[in-house]
């Protein structure tokens, strides 16, 4: 062989690092954010301006809440209303306001978070007031009102935020006593410009929030420990002899498979099927030995106090005797009634103010008979416990998006950052084992709205252009 024709040189290549014990994957989750309780501008009962208001369906407010993607439009149109001059007995200048009315359970919003858009003429600094009261009131004889010095920069529309849960900076009258009728709302906005007349105010999208858990909208989810992130991008040939060779569009899919061993707390909200919801009480079931004690009111009867059970759950109350030797033996049949019966030695009854609303029971009450009194007995029932529950359940399924970000490090320090904008969680496990707790599921990409299924940003680790 002849050496000279030998080609030495190598051309410079790259490849993947191992997946590193720091390596994460983020997911965000988000869902729009819309009140059940909004008010459209348009349908206003009184106004004061220099002349009447005028209502712009095409003036819509950018959504300053849903900042992620959002799904339809949340704002409707603005109310344009010219300011007047407000009289020498006032400490304003210029003043314009409207007043609204909305037929709602006032009492569910008493204490949330009243939202909406300004439209300033110009910058400066204005107040803006609300005042509320109840339906019924249209004049606004008793009312709450609160007030909020806000400073703009330029002109344009400008979200205001109140919170009714705090104490408001004025009562009107007697105060607002919220009602399951409605409420009357009154906004103003001030100036103290002198130097021009007449600007033009717009008030647009009135929301209003029972809590202020209602503006949760972002739950980022980490995963860590990775095993690896498998899955192909596969698109399928199209046979055409006329064209010629051609991909088949219709069925590309991209899945990706993660699969790691640690997880932020809120996992689970991974699932599609899970939500959460606002109750805040439960039960576990726990296991205890008691010993059957002389019932003080029935002699007849022996009794067991269970103070902590939760009485709202109709089942999961086991008893069973526990020196028995024969296990058959032991096993207590539970008898349902909402009044006391006459039990055998083989019987137990439960009574409580969920099964019998009119006794007076602090948690739950066990009834055996006397012959069982001073007899240890195995007790499994539901203990009270404060939680924070989740339901599976299709309904709203669709409203959840998720992002997906991870990275992949080249032997040459490049960093690829992979963003997936719009991804369905196909799968999601719930084996339990004695194993290693690995935890893999599988997501299927979809397009984004711009059509992509995923974008690669690279830059150098070591700081350095590419």
């Amino acid at each position: 062989m002849n050496k000279c024709n030998l080609n030495r040189v190598v051309a410079q290549k790259v490849g993947y690092n191992k997946v590193e014990k720091t390596q994460e994957v983020d997911f965000n989750l988000s869902t729009d954010i819309d009140a059940c309780v909004k008010i459209n501008t348009k349908n206003y009962v009184a106004y004061e301006g220099e002349t009447a208001p005028v209502y712009s369906r095409l003036a819509v407010p950018q959504d300053m809440i849903n900042v992620c993607a959002v799904k339809g439009c949340k704002n409707t149109g603005t109310l344009i209303i010219s300011t007047k001059n407000a009289g020498s007995d006032s400490s304003y200048t210029h003043t314009a306001s409207a007043t609204f009315a909305k037929a709602t359970n006032a009492v569910l919003i008493s204490a949330g978070i009243v939202y909406f858009y300004v439209d300033f003429p110009k910058a400066g600094t204005y107040t803006v007031d609300l005042t509320i009261g109840d339906i019924k009131d249209s004049e606004l004889t008793n009312g709450d009102q609160y007030t909020q010095e806000v400073t703009v920069t330029s002109e344009g529309y400008k979200p205001i935020s109140f919170d009714l849960s705090v104490a408001p900076s004025e009562d009107v009258g007697t105060g607002w006593n919220p009602t399951t009728s409605g409420i009357t709302m009154q906004i103003d906005v001030h100036t103290q410009d002198a130097t021009e007349t007449g600007y033009m105010v717009g008030l647009s999208s009135i929301s209003i929030f029972e809590d202020v858990d209602d503006l949760a909208t972002n739950e980022v989810v980490k995963l860590g420990c990775m095993t690896g992130i498998e899955g192909d991008d596969t698109i399928d040939a199209m046979e055409e002899q006329c064209l010629g060779a051609q991909y088949d569009t219709s069925t590309t899919s991209v899945e990706r498979t993660i699969t790691a061993s640690t997880w932020t707390p809120n996992v689970m909200m991974l699932n599609p099927l899970i939500h959460r919801t606002e109750v805040t009480e439960g039960f576990y079931i726990a296991t205890v030995e008691m010993t059957v004690a002389q019932d003080a009111e029935n002699e007849n009867y022996g009794s067991v106090q269970l103070a902590d059970s939760y009485d709202e759950v109709c089942g999961f109350i086991y008893s069973s005797i526990a020196d028995s030797c024969n296990i058959n033996d032991s096993i207590l049949t539970r008898i349902n009634n909402p009044n006391l019966m006459n039990l055998d030695e083989r019987q137990f009854q439960v009574i409580n103010s969920f099964l019998n609303p009119t006794v007076d029971v602090e948690g739950s009450k066990l009834y055996f008979n006397k012959a069982l009194v001073g007899k240890t007995v195995i007790i499994s029932y539901p203990r009270a416990v404060e939680v924070e529950e989740f339901i599976a359940t299709e309904a709203g399924i669709n409203e959840r998006r998720a992002q997906m970000s991870y990275t992949k490090k080249q032997s040459d320090g490049v960093v690829e950052v992979h963003v997936y904008d719009n991804v369905l969680i196909t799968s999601f496990p719930q084996t339990i084992n004695n194993s290693d707790s690995e935890f893999s599921f599988t997501i299927s990409v979809q397009r984004d709205k711009n059509g992509n299924f995923f974008r690669i940003m690279k830059y150098n680790e070591t700081g350095q252009y590419l």
